[in-house]
C-alpha cells in the first residue's frame, strides 16, 4: 500500500532557524512579539487574556504580516520535496502550533493541500491548537479522505509532533538528534526534505521501514 498523504510540520521542520513568528517580529523590528504571540504561552488563559496578547496586530492585516515570511530559511530540499510528492498525487497537509495565517502563507507557497493553526479572529479571538492536536487533527482529514494509517505519512522536528506521528503510519524525524521514546521511527539528522519525500514514496516496500540514521 503507497503513501497517499504527507503531512509536514511546519517550523523547524519545513523551514529553519528563526520559526516562522520571530521572522515577521524581527522584519517589523518588534522582537516582544516572538513571546507575547507565542500560543504556548498561552496556556491557562482566558480568551480576553488571549485577546490583550494579539492586539498589537490588530493594527496590521493578516496578509501584511504574512508577507514578510518570504525571509524565512527553507530547509534544504523542501521544494524539489513537493513538486515530488504532487508528481506523483500524494496529497500534502501542514499541521502547525503557528499562526493560521502564516501557515496558509507557506501553504500556498508550497501548494500544499490541507493546513492547520492557532485561529485569529478580526476582532481578535483566538482558537488555539496545541501540539496534543496535531494528531487528532491529521486522524479527522486521514476520515474525509478515506485513508488508512498505512497511507499517512508524517514530518517533523520535536517532541510536540509526538501525536501527529502516532497517527500516522510511517513517520520522520529532520533534526540532528532524535529524542529518547523516538527510536521507531525513520531518522534524517541532515533533514533533507527530498530524501524525506523519495523515502516516504517507498515506504510499502519490505525493509523501508529502517532507521535511516542507521
Amino acid at each position: 500500500m503507497s503513501i497517499r498523504l504527507v503531512a509536514f510540520d511546519l517550523d523547524g521542520t519545513l523551514i529553519r532557524g528563526r520559526n516562522s513568528l520571530t521572522v515577521v517580529a524581527d522584519a517589523l523590528h518588534r522582537p516582544e512579539w516572538e513571546q507575547q504571540m507565542e500560543i504556548l504561552y498561552m496556556r491557562g488563559e482566558t480568551p480576553e487574556q488571549m485577546r490583550e496578547r494579539v492586539a498589537p496586530w490588530r493594527e496590521f492585516a493578516t496578509g501584511e504580516l504574512s508577507r514578510h515570511l518570504v525571509r524565512s530559511h527553507f530547509a534544504p530540499g523542501v521544494d524539489e520535496a513537493f513538486r515530488l510528492l504532487q508528481a506523483r498525487q500524494v496529497t500534502t497537509a501542514i499541521v502547525s502550533i503557528g499562526w493560521a495565517f502564516m501557515v496558509g502563507w507557506f501553504a500556498a507557497r508550497f501548494r500544499a493541500a490541507h493546513w492547520v493553526g492557532v485561529g485569529l479572529d478580526p476582532a481578535g479571538a483566538v482558537t488555539p491548537f496545541w501540539p496534543e492536536d496535531k494528531g487528532p487533527w491529521l486522524e479527522r482529514l486521514m476520515a474525509t479522505l478515506h485513508l488508512s494509517r498505512d497511507e499517512v505519512a508524517a514530518v517533523g522536528d520535536s517532541p510536540r509532533d509526538a501525536s501527529l506521528f502516532r497517527s500516522a503510519g510511517h513517520s520522520f524525524y529532520v533534526e540532528l538528534d532524535r529524542p529518547e521514546g523516538f527510536d521507531g521511527i525513520q531518522h534524517y539528522p541532515d533533514g533533507n526534505l527530498a530524501a524525506v519525500a523519495g523515502r516516504s514514496s517507498a515506504c510499502d516496500r519490505p525493509g523501508a521501514g529502517r532507521d535511516a540514521a542507521g
